[in-house]
Parts: structure tokens; C-alpha cells; sequence
């Protein structure tokens, strides 16, 4: 009897999966390089996180079909390089002031200027695309870094 009841609800919750129109986001990251990304799925009001590898692929679940949007996210350990870059310039300029020639402080002053772009850089929206996906199907989205113009590029399909 019991085994019985076990086989009606795995035989439901099947139906349920099935009668619901689960689809998937696939990403596919064909650069050199992991990536993280956002991933706004149809049944989702918030963006999840996911880090697909280079060369890597991760599938993203949703109860049904609709549009979908994947946004790059910047990488974290790279804010925080930069934000300590930024630190160390800033300490040395106030810690060696009078030893430093003008040429020395006119180039600390340019790599902290540079600094500063670079995270501005960073609060900007990441690349990003979106679709449709219909139920029961998968949506590839194919992330490649452009190393020419230094940026990501996606291809949702």
C-alpha cells in the first residue's frame, strides 16, 4: 500500500512537471575566461546569479515558457583589485609626499585617474540579452568576450 501511494505521488508530481511547460535557459560560454551572470527567468521576479566557466555550460530551470533575460556580471575580485589598487596609490602618495618627484606624482596621480574610470566602468549595465523561449523548449544564450574592443558580447537564441 505504501508503495503505492509513493508510485500516485511521483506519478503526479511527474504530470505536474510535465502539464506546467518547464523550460530552459542554457548558457554557453565560449570565452577564454569564467564569466558570472544574471538570469531573469519568465517565473522569477528576481535575477538569479550563476558563474559558467570558460568553455562551460549551465542550464537555468523555468516552470514555464516566456521572455528571459541574461545580463553579464562584473567580477568581483576585479572591484576589489582595483578598490585596493586604488588604496595603495592613494597611501603612497600621503606616505612618501616628500620624496616623491613631480613626474612620480603626476603618474600616480594618471594611474588613479584610470583607476577611477575603470570602476566607474564597472557601475555601468553589464552586456546583456533577451528573449522568448516557448514552453517546453530551450533558449541557447552564447557569451564570447571580444577582446578587440574589450567586452562581452551575447547571442540570445
Amino acid at each position: 500500500m505504501r508503495i503505492k501511494k509513493t508510485a500516485v505521488l511521483a506519478f503526479l508530481a511527474l504530470a505536474a512537471l510535465l502539464l506546467s511547460g518547464c523550460t530552459f535557459i542554457r548558457i554557453q560560454n565560449v570565452s577564454d575566461v569564467s564569466v558570472r551572470v544574471a538570469v531573469l527567468v519568465p517565473d522569477s521576479g528576481a535575477a538569479s546569479t550563476r558563474s559558467v566557466s570558460s568553455g562551460g555550460l549551465v542550464d537555468v530551470f523555468s516552470s514555464h515558457g516566456g521572455r528571459y533575460t541574461v545580463t553579464v556580471v562584473p567580477s568581483e575580485q576585479y572591484r576589489e583589485t582595483l578598490l585596493t589598487l586604488q588604496q595603495q596609490i592613494s597611501d603612497r602618495l600621503f606616505v612618501e609626499r616628500a620624496t616623491l618627484t613631480a613626474a612620480e606624482v603626476g603618474q600616480l596621480v594618471q594611474n588613479l585617474n584610470h583607476i577611477t574610470d575603470l570602476l566607474a566602468e564597472l557601475e555601468l549595465p553589464g552586456a546583456s540579452c533577451s528573449g522568448n523561449v516557448p514552453d517546453f523548449e530551450t533558449a541557447v544564450v552564447v557569451i564570447s568576450f571580444d577582446s578587440l574592443n574589450n567586452a562581452w558580447q551575447l547571442s540570445c537564441g
